[in-house]
This record gives structure tokens, sequence and C-alpha cells, in this order.
């Protein structure tokens, strides 16, 4: 497949030769998911000018919008219409994956693009769960999904709420302030 490199200049000459831009390595990952995990705005953006498959998924299910690390990259997957509803292949959404890294500019922006929050992964762990169970969450996630109205009192299908995950995972402060 066709290795970013890390500069957007070889992604262009890349282009110009016209190089497979959809061909993915032996995770699935395509060229769009490479650039938005590292950040790369201005490679996402040649690569969706080049008409890259933005829904691509990788053999977990993800999209590059499950991977994305930066808001600009976000922003541009969103308007080339990557979609934020879309379940990996454990039924977890872009915002699960994006509270689980403690992006909260990511969060953000796909809650201020309409994303479900309360959409269950296929074992009923919403967006709040993945929240009160990652290390990584911070409390600027946390108030996000709680101020778009995110079930704070919603259990899994194995009787887990969001109070058993933060207190599993330390996160006493969290655990308390739930009760």
């Amino acid at each position: 497949g066709m290795s970013l490199g890390g500069c957007e200049e070889c992604v262009s000459v890349l282009l110009q030769s016209r190089a497979a831009i959809d061909e993915p390595d032996a995770h699935g990952w395509t060229p769009l998911f490479f650039a938005a995990s590292a950040g790369r705005s201005s490679a996402v953006k040649l690569l969706l000018e080049a008409r890259a498959d933005a829904d691509s998924r990788d053999v977990g299910g993800r999209t590059s919008l499950c991977c994305v690390e930066t808001v600009k990259c976000t922003n541009l997957l969103l308007v080339a219409q990557c979609s934020p509803e879309v379940s990996d292949g454990n039924g977890r959404t872009a915002l699960s994956h994006a509270v689980c890294r403690g992006n909260p500019e990511a969060v953000a922006q796909l809650l201020e693009n309409r994303c479900n929050v309360e959409k269950p992964d296929g074992f009923g762990r919403s967006a709040f769960c993945w929240a009160a169970a990652s290390a990584s969450c911070n409390e600027t996630c946390l108030q996000l999904l709680l101020n778009a109205r995110a079930c704070v009192d919603c259990a899994d299908v194995l009787g887990r709420w969001p109070t058993t995950y933060a207190h599993s995972c330390g996160s006493e402060n969290l655990a308390e302030a739930l009760c």
C-alpha cells in the first residue's frame, strides 16, 4: 500500500503518479487512516480531494473517524460524510473511541455533529460507560457527555454501571460524583 512517510509532498507526488489511495495494509488501514491517526490534516485533505473512501473500514470494522487525533482531521472527515454513527466490529462508534483516547476536541466536534451519545456497543456500553472505564478519559470529556445528556445510570448487558467501571479503573472521584 501507499505510505505517508510523514510528508504531504510525498502524498501529493504519489497521488500524481496515480498510486492506489484506498489500498489497505494487512490491518485494513488505508493512507487515510494513517494520515488521520497522525493528525496530518494536509494529507487527509489531499487524500479526500483525490476521492479516498472516507468510510473504508479496517479489519476491526473501524473507519478513520474512529482513529482521528485532531479537530481539523475530524472536521475534514465529517465534511467528507464519514459517518460518526458507523459502528466497528464491537459496536463502538467514533465517539466511544474519542472518549477512550481522552480527546475532548474530537468528542465536542462529534457531539456538535449530532453523534448519538447513547448508542450502545455490542455489550450495551455507551460512550459514558467507556469514559468511566478509561484511564485516558478526562473530566472535560465527561462533562461534554453530561452536557449532551448522557445517561449516567444505564447498565450494560453484564449489569455493570458507569460507577462500576469508574471504581474498577481507580477513578474514585468519578465514582463518588456519579453516586
